[in-house]
């Protein structure tokens, strides 16, 4: 299942924001769209400015295609390769006609880019690389980990939503680690005994996909007051 959330709802302010900041926008996503038995892989779109996009496949071999964005067509690709409504979409038109700041810039260099002037790409980097989250293979967290997993889920479980001692929390990894799930805040949450044995006896972890497009869209006015995620 693929999702892409509204920009009043998560992700248009995720790329000024900290690692621990990160994370708890991350929970909150998951909140929205994903139960107990539910896996958030969130995807960060990234605009790549043609001199990048030719230096990758220039290094890996790869043939040159057409830029996803055009100058000439970016409203139609921008609603086709990434997502954004008509509203949002009309909202950037306006504002470059008013002679409003957008700050689009390449995800890799940073140079900046600009609708209606520049060509460029689309490309998608995991939640985890772009905010520099780190995974483990390890069995368990960590105690650190351990403590940022409470606090990211307010010290509750997540299936039945009952407030925990520090002593009933169970850590338990989403996408289990036989499935190759990982140890890191992504991929774990909080649950009491009861709720982790009944988990555990018939686990079917399913996947659900959401792409943040934060960084194609201008910050809202408000741009402190209205951090939502």
């Amino acid at each position: 299942m693929k999702i892409r959330p509204s920009s009043k709802q998560f992700d248009h302010l995720i790329a000024n924001l900290s690692r621990q900041s990160a994370q708890h926008g991350f929970v909150k996503i998951r909140k929205k769209f994903c139960d107990y038995m539910a896996s958030l892989n969130a995807i960060v779109l990234l605009p790549v400015c043609v001199d990048c996009h030719s230096h990758e496949c220039h290094v890996f071999g790869q043939s040159i295609e057409p830029p996803d964005i055009s100058e000439y067509t970016w409203k139609e690709d921008l609603a086709w390769e990434v997502g954004l409504t008509e509203y949002e979409i009309r909202q950037i038109d306006e504002r470059i006609k008013n002679g409003g700041d957008i700050e689009l810039r390449c995800g890799k260099c940073s140079n900046l880019l600009e609708y209606g002037k520049d060509n460029f790409y689309v490309e998608s980097e995991p939640f985890s690389e772009y905010f520099s989250i780190p995974e483990s293979t390890h069995r368990a967290p960590s105690k650190q980990l351990r403590e940022e997993i409470i606090k990211l889920y307010g010290q509750r479980c997540y299936r039945c939503s009952e407030k925990l001692s520090k002593e009933d929390v169970t850590c338990d990894h989403i996408i289990a680690r036989v499935h190759n799930g990982l140890t890191s805040s992504l991929n774990l949450q909080i649950l009491c005994k009861n709720c982790n044995n009944k988990v555990k006896a018939g686990r079917k972890t399913k996947i659900i996909n959401v792409n943040l497009t934060f960084l194609f869209r201008p910050p809202p006015h408000d741009f402190y007051e209205e951090v939502m995620w």
